[in-house]
């Protein structure tokens, strides 16, 4: 097969499926692992396609949505085939910010729905939302006290509200937390929405907000929807997915964003050949970072280690310590990448010591 006919099976299969992985292209194709990269890299410099930190998906038109036919309700239940695996993972994350006696805004969108499987039952705090079908989801939880705005409410949808009215109901609150999405959201053009209304009454919220959080699956990264709600650094934290952008993701972490990558499950792997340090597999290792020896510590106290555990234990941003992940595994002190399972420590106590006396 001719690299045209290649590429051109490539592009049909993202077309019909939404994405595809490096181990696909591999697999479907017989060909190595850097020719599949090389087979992406090509098709985005061409610009049809986005590549991923396992593969690509495709580019989206200024505007465009993703389908969300199915009864909201439903994106609350456990077993809902219809809630994709990157959501669920991300709305689970952003629930742990959540804290005691805490007042947090929660989405209309999709993502808030999904999250009320995840969010915290064992102590008090308040909600406000802006969708009545969601507070009806809420209204036997003991432990959360819940809010909803005024204003009219959107016909045949998730009976949300983001009209004038509702804007200056939440103009009167303060929020210690706002968990937030949108149509798109990218270092350049920040966050955007498909309407006007909806992004006015974002705005709104973001700015009585003390810490705001942008929970961004791939899907949505690096996309710019119709009309821009801010700029990218008005969010404090940005929770993604395992599929995010690699390029994006280093620069809105150079506006001051923490980035935070959920780690696929192992349930939800199915058979993706993915690299974890993807974003840094061409660096050099770099074995004069400061901060490469409290993750060699971290690790021999775990007895493993991820990217997402360095910037848990050490405060770090994704692109440090997906950098710092590649260096201990060109030194040999840890084992390669293995699905959704921790990297292994190939060293012991005693060769720590010995390599840096």
């Amino acid at each position: 097969m001719f690299i045209e006919e290649r590429h051109a099976e490539i592009l049909k299969i993202i077309s019909e499926t939404g994405r595809i992985s490096i181990g696909d292209i591999q697999q479907k194709f017989e060909v190595s692992v850097d020719s599949a990269r090389r087979d992406l890299r090509i098709l985005e410099e061409k610009g049809l396609l986005k590549r991923t930190h396992g593969g690509a998906i495709p580019l989206r038109q200024v505007g465009a949505t993703l389908s969300r036919y199915i009864d909201m309700k439903k994106y609350a239940e456990m077993d809902n085939p219809d809630v994709w695996p990157n959501y669920a993972a991300v709305a689970k994350k952003a629930a742990e910010f959540i804290k005691e006696n805490d007042i947090v805004f929660l989405t209309s969108g999709s993502l808030g729905f999904i999250m009320v499987r995840y969010l915290p039952k064992n102590f008090k705090y308040t909600l406000v939302v802006n969708s009545v079908a969601l507070a009806d989801g809420l209204k036997f939880w003991d432990n959360i006290t819940v809010y909803v705005t005024g204003g009219k409410m959107r016909m045949h949808s998730r009976a949300n509200m983001v009209d004038t009215l509702a804007a200056n109901f939440v103009k009167n609150m303060r929020f210690d937390l706002n968990l937030c999405t949108g149509g798109g959201y990218n270092a350049e053009f920040g966050l955007s929405n498909g309407t006007d209304e909806t992004c006015n009454f974002q705005r709104t919220v973001i700015e009585q907000s003390r810490k705001n959080i942008i929970m961004a699956p791939n899907q949505k990264l690096g996309i710019t929807a119709f009309i821009k709600v801010c700029d990218a650094d008005k969010f404090d934290v940005l929770v993604t997915d395992w599929d995010a952008v690699e390029d994006e993701l280093a620069k809105i972490e150079e506006l001051g964003v923490q980035v935070i990558v959920v780690e696929q499950e192992e349930d939800n792997i199915n058979n993706i050949k993915k690299e974890e340090d993807n974003f840094a597999a061409d660096e050099k290792p770099n074995k004069d970072d400061p901060m490469l020896k409290s993750a060699i510590e971290v690790a021999l106290e775990n007895g493993t280690v991820s990217t997402s555990v360095l910037q848990t234990k050490l405060s770090l941003g994704y692109s440090r310590a997906a950098r710092i992940i590649n260096t201990m595994e060109k030194m040999n002190i840890i084992g390669p990448f293995n699905g959704s399972t921790p990297r292994k420590v190939l060293i012991t106590k005693e060769d720590f010591i010995e390599m840096f006396k």
